[in-house]
């Protein structure tokens, strides 16, 4: 087998295997509701570390304006848990803020 193929194999191994455990494992016990709770608040903690330290570089030459929509996408993403709302709701007041800034 060529070394390409071995590290194919290898990748889907390691990948597959992390996807498959919580599926096996969530048969035979029940979740407690803080795990639950954790895995569902898990896409908006990855949202948050990928756009906060670019965020404030988001609008070019202007923080405030950065911070503004960073605020208002945390504040609708707190209040309704909806990733969507949060983006128009940033890109929506950063826009305001242009205009009255």
């Amino acid at each position: 087998m060529s070394p390409v193929a071995l590290v194919i194999l290898g990748m889907t191994v390691v990948t597959y295997v992390p996807r498959l455990l919580p599926l096996v494992l969530r048969q035979r016990a029940q979740t407690p509701p803080w795990v639950t709770r954790t895995l569902q608040l898990l896409p908006f903690t990855a949202i948050g570390a990928l756009l906060i330290p670019d965020g404030l570089k988001a609008v070019s030459g202007d923080v405030l304006l950065s911070v503004i929509g960073l605020a208002v996408a945390a504040l609708a993403t707190w209040l309704t848990r909806q990733p969507f709302i949060a983006v128009v709701g940033a890109v929506l007041s950063v826009a305001v803020a242009q205009v009255v800034f």
